[in-house]
């Protein structure tokens, strides 16, 4: 009996080496893909292979390990599910590599060099269809590769050691990220022949912006204009103030049911600056290519929607733009607050300030036809505009649809699920001092008995104006308004199937406006004014009933705040907390904390953020 106590411990002691061994190796193989990660970004091709092949290596040894002995005693002890969550890490992590690998190769077949595979794609200005197709095969191979490493997380695994439970949570939300990139790479290479016209020709409406006159997807229409697409190659065919393109009043164009009845009564179906209201774009994108070709007799196939902050992400690419009557040249840094601050100054008149405005956008736009930027710089401003939504596009064309909603390009804000809150408004005071609002949104969950998820939103609003002079920055754009008045359509968009649904203003509850958005989303809005150097505090509750969602894995709440893309970047926060004694695990972008507390995601609203609430009842 004694020898065989003596074995048991043996392999016990060996059980709990091999075990420790293990996350030690995982530990340096996560060291070896970060390091890869930050090659890959500065396109070191070479040096990412070293490294990703270094992790593998890692991975295999450990992999070895799990065939050890003494890691089946692990798996027959109270620490199987242990052990079979770090089996699982490990072949996740294997499968990753390789496509990591795979991809790396793909890079190489495009044409990548010690510059990076952009230069290679993009030459002067036309991108070179025939080498996205053979770099497309490997990528494909690659994202069949992560997908076999998600489905490593499908079991339902319950570690009881935290370090374990943590890197489970971790290492899933990382081989979910990228296999959502590769996806988005797919999608890019798979959709570009089209979009840019690799056989015959695409005409799409440009929509420029100005977000210091707020609307639903981010500013006011103040110029329009046509790009070409050829064999690769944008093109921008003339651009001018809207005023010029519809000079009478049409009759107002068809749209879907819920649009017409909320955007109907302020003029959304026949006038310019009141056609995006709404912040979802897809709608937005239909209504103006049929006001476009009830304006001119004449069809597009799509619409590119841009502002200001896009082209200060995208020229840090090209020289600074010069243009008469504004003595400083544009470039990154200052491009933004030019347009949309200084220029509303400068100049007296609309028109003048439009005919500068012109000038910029067409040069900006030639540059791009004539292939005077540095391609990689290019390619990371666009993805900049595209994550932060001040770069939006619709097609006409199905295929395009689908990569554009991959891309996460397509402006539409269904896609985030059923528990989405976003927060929008629209400016109502014809002047441009959106571009002094601050808001700050907080965001408060609590979960009750029966999954229940009572929420409270509150948004400051802080209107940083100056109180004057007059001016088409701070108006007065309506007769009798003081310069600098922010009046706003405020609107929130709640989650499908909100219920009890109470709007507070200053700490007072208000009879608000209750409509739909698009996909049956619920909006509750009321008009507000915020004098300049004012503030004023907006507040929302509503529950959520059954908010849990069940699965063979876990009992997951999703919840989801998407951004409005304004000048000033919302602060926000998401707290989630349990008034009933249910146990479960919070899950923020910060991390993993368990049990009852409060946790919180804070941060700026540049994109979509979200918690994941994984609760065990």
């Amino acid at each position: 009996m004694a020898g065989v106590l003596l074995v048991l411990v043996i392999l016990m002691a060996d059980a709990a080496y091999t075990f420790l061994r293990s996350g030690a190796l995982l530990s340096d193989a996560r060291d070896s893909f970060e390091s890869a990660a930050i090659a890959l970004a500065d396109s070191d091709l070479p040096e990412a292979r070293e490294h990703l092949e270094s992790g593998l290596e890692r991975a295999d040894a450990v992999g070895d390990l799990t065939t050890h002995p003494g890691f089946g005693m692990v798996r027959i002890s109270p620490l199987g599910d242990d052990a079979r969550a770090l089996e699982a890490i490990t072949e996740a992590v294997r499968l990753s590599a390789r496509a990591g690998l795979i991809a790396i190769e793909g890079s190489e077949a495009m044409g990548a060099d010690g510059q990076g595979i952009v230069p290679s794609i993009l030459r002067d200005g036309q991108v070179q269809f025939d080498l996205l197709e053979q770099g497309r095969p490997y990528l494909e191979s690659a994202r069949r590769l992560l997908g076999e490493a998600e489905s490593q997380f499908d079991a339902e695994l319950h570690p009881r050691l935290d370090t374990i439970d943590r890197a489970l949570i971790s290492v899933d939300l990382r081989v979910e990220g990228a296999g959502a990139s590769v996806d988005r790479l797919v999608a890019l290479l798979g959709s570009l022949p089209s979009l840019l016209a690799e056989d015959g020709a695409r005409r799409y409406l440009l929509a420029f912006q100005a977000p210091g006159e707020a609307r639903g997807t981010g500013g006011v229409i103040g110029l329009v204009g046509v790009l070409g697409a050829k064999d690769g190659r944008l093109s921008l065919g003339g651009i001018r103030p809207y005023s010029e393109l519809q000079p009478r009043p049409i009759e107002a164009v068809k749209a879907p049911e819920w649009f017409e009845q909320r955007y109907a009564p302020f003029f959304g179906l026949r006038q310019w600056p009141q056609v995006n209201l709404s912040p979802h774009f897809p709608t937005v994108a239909k209504v103006l290519l049929r006001m476009y070709g009830e304006a001119t007799g004449r069809s597009l196939d799509g619409v590119i929607a841009m502002d200001p902050l896009a082209l200060g992400s995208m020229m840090g690419a090209m020289a600074p733009i010069r243009q008469r009557g504004f003595g400083a040249p544009l470039t990154q840094r200052n491009v933004a607050e030019v347009l949309m601050k200084d220029t509303y100054t400068a100049f007296q008149t609309p028109d003048e300030q439009n005919t500068f405005l012109e000038g910029v956008v067409r040069q900006f736009w030639n540059d791009i036809s004539e292939g005077s930027f540095e391609s990689l710089a290019l390619v990371k401003g666009l993805g900049e505009a595209v994550s932060t939504q001040h770069l939006k596009m619709y097609s006409a064309d199905e295929h395009d649809k689908r990569g554009l909603a991959v891309l996460e390009a397509d402006g539409d804000f269904t896609r985030a699920g059923p528990n989405l809150q976003m927060i929008w408004h629209n400016n109502m005071s014809v002047n441009k001092v959106d571009y002094f609002l601050d808001r700050q949104i907080a965001v408060s969950i609590d979960f009750g008995e029966g999954g229940t998820a009572q929420v409270h939103t509150a948004i400051q609003l802080t209107n940083r104006s100056p109180t004057g002079p007059s001016s088409l920055l701070l108006g007065p754009g309506i007769k009798g308004d003081p310069p600098g008045l922010n009046r706003m359509q405020f609107n929130v968009l709640l989650p499908v199937g909100s219920k009890n649904v109470r709007f507070f203003l200053d700490g007072r509850q208000r009879k608000a406006f209750r409509d739909v958005e698009a996909a049956g989303f619920p909006v509750v809005w009321d008009i507000l004014e915020i004098p300049a150097g004012t503030e004023s505090l907006v507040e929302v509750k509503y529950e959520i009933i059954d908010s849990v969602l069940t699965s063979p894995r876990e009992n997951t709440f999703e919840f989801a705040l998407l951004p409005q893309p304004l000048h000033n970047v919302d602060e926000y926060s998401i707290g989630a907390s349990f008034s009933e004694p249910l146990f479960g695990d919070i899950h923020v972008e910060e991390g993993l904390v368990r049990g009852s507390s409060e946790v919180i995601s804070r941060g700026r609203l540049t994109s979509s953020r979200s918690i994941r609430v994984v609760v065990d009842d």
